[in-house]
């Protein structure tokens, strides 16, 4: 994780980060990041049964972490794709998602 790494290290992940914030500022394509607290921090809700159950937790069987977000306005894939490049790379794998604004859940 991003903050196991030594400190000069982790502030030039921070540097990178910074950088696409600023980017994306100036092109008005930015509308929020989110850095996520540890899985350790994480619960659950089993809603399969009859009252949801509220666990402690991570659930997620993997060894991969999400670790936070960006919210990029952008109807071009082209230029969500190439602000993605920017993240700092090594620690992670990147997911490009769309997002439905039109009607919520």
């Amino acid at each position: 994780m991003a903050d196991a790494l030594p400190p000069d290290e982790h502030e030039a992940l921070l540097k990178k980060h910074r950088a696409l914030q600023a980017r994306l500022e100036r092109d008005k394509t930015y509308r929020g990041s989110v850095q996520l607290m540890p899985p350790s921090t994480a619960s659950h809700i089993d809603g399969s049964g009859a009252d949801p159950l509220i666990i402690d937790g991570p659930f997620a069987e993997t060894k991969e972490q999400f670790l936070g977000f960006y919210l990029i306005e952008s109807d071009s894939f082209e230029y969500v794709t190439e602000a993605a490049k920017d993240l700092p790379q090594g620690i992670s794998h990147i997911e490009i998602r769309a997002v439905n604004w039109s009607s919520g859940f």
